[in-house]
């Protein structure tokens, strides 16, 4: 989609950027037309004309897809031409219908140095492959150096384990199956350290299996991340809690991060009895290894809305910055208002809830965290009315989607009484 916009911006512009000339002559344009400052030194980085790689800032998409007369770059994306997804499609699902693996690996290295779909029809040929339980050719094309798969956007990382994700819990899978989709490191990176489904962390669902399987395997180069999800299955199931030592390193992404502490914070309540938080460890921390805020704060927010945790809850809020950088960071930033929401509840602040509202949009949570999240979203609607014919349906709604998840923390009384 990158590729698509360069080449529709220069269209639109009547010449081609080859030089800084052409990058000043741009922004000028830009300025002229939208009123908006970017620099020659921003354009010439995403024209990639000082021959590196750099991956542009949301801010540069929105601006250059504005010049293009779209709302912002996810509009364009909305509305790129069909006949050129038709045609790129068309030639994926014969190849998958031959099961022709060189001319399916020779389309999708093609559309990956296009850059225009590639996450898509890759999703969509990964999914084929789960349905059709085709798990060693999901395991090879995973594998294909010429993809580069761990080069895309963790935004893209993202979209792909979303779409692969949600399919693969669908499947029956076999204990041998989970374990070379284990070993494949960049299939676990791409898809089961991005789809970590809140819906399936109880013993014998689709998450577990993959938790049990990870930690059979000597020296994984994943325990910790594996650890802290049986951890936290085991804290929604009120099973016993084993005593944890998770280390962490100065590489370590911040959602790791995040979920690390998180599980400290379990761990601290279960074994010492108490609610309080050392937030400035958290903050320390994230200041000293300069750790982004808002993929820092994701696992954080899960875990102090689990606990009713509002101490936590009013740091997490007041650390929060404004804005995002990359796609994915709208389900954060929607978790966030949702926290924020609660909190505000919880304190009768009806100037902060009505601020928010017209903001919160739950249809933009991520897909694994969905029927989680909707738990304290009935929450937070049993508790904001007073009408008791409301208060019966939203407490109704709780009970549903809390039986559907099946764990044995969310019952009638945590709706009740989450803000006593």
């Amino acid at each position: 989609m990158i590729h698509y916009l360069k080449e529709q911006t220069q269209h639109a512009i009547g010449f081609t950027i080859a030089n800084r000339g052409d990058c000043e002559r741009l922004s000028d344009i830009i300025f002229e037309k939208l009123n908006v400052q970017i620099s020659y030194n921003t354009l010439r980085r995403f024209f990639d004309l000082d021959k590196k790689h750099y991956k542009p800032r949301l801010n540069t998409l929105n601006i250059l897809s504005q010049l293009l007369g779209y709302k912002n770059y996810l509009a364009l994306c909305a509305t790129f031409p069909e006949k050129n997804r038709w045609s790129s499609s068309k030639k994926i699902f014969i190849a998958l219908g031959e099961l022709n693996y060189s001319r399916l690996i020779n389309i999708l290295i093609l559309e990956r140095f296009k850059q225009t779909q590639f996450v898509n029809l890759f999703s969509l040929t990964i999914r084929e492959f789960v349905f059709r339980q085709e798990f060693d050719l999901i395991d090879k094309l995973f594998r294909d150096k010429e993809l580069a798969l761990l080069t895309l956007s963790y935004s893209e990382k993202i979209h792909i384990g979303e779409s692969v994700g949600s399919a693969l819990k669908l499947a029956t899978l076999k204990p041998k199956t989970i374990q070379k989709l284990l070993n494949n490191l960049v299939f676990t990176e791409l898809v089961i350290l991005t789809y970590v489904d809140y819906s399936t962390l109880k013993p014998g669902t689709y998450f577990q299996n993959f938790v049990v399987e990870a930690l059979r395997i000597p020296n994984y180069k994943h325990h910790v991340f594996f650890k802290c999800i049986r951890y936290l299955g085991n804290y929604l199931m009120n099973k016993p809690l084993e005593k944890l030592n998770l280390r962490l390193s100065s590489t370590t992404h911040p959602i790791l991060v995040s979920r690390v502490f998180s599980v400290r914070i379990l761990d601290k309540i279960a074994h010492d009895k108490s609610f309080n938080t050392d937030v400035l460890a958290l903050f320390t921390y994230k200041k000293k290894h300069q750790l982004n805020t808002n993929d820092f704060l994701y696992e954080l927010r899960i875990v102090s809305l689990i606990m009713k945790n509002f101490k936590l809850m009013k740091c997490l809020i007041d650390e929060s910055e404004k804005g995002i950088t990359e796609f994915y960071q709208e389900s954060h930033a929607q978790i966030h208002l949702l926290l924020h929401l609660i909190y505000a509840t919880k304190n009768k602040d009806y100037k902060t809830i009505n601020r928010i509202k017209p903001n919160f949009e739950p249809n933009k949570w991520a897909l694994s965290y969905f029927s989680f999240l909707h738990i304290f979203y009935h929450i937070l609607l049993y508790h904001q009315t007073d009408k008791t014919d409301f208060k019966r349906a939203h407490l109704r709604n709780f009970k549903e989607a809390a039986k559907n998840l099946g764990y044995t923390n969310f019952n009638h009384s945590y709706c009740i009484h989450y803000f006593d």
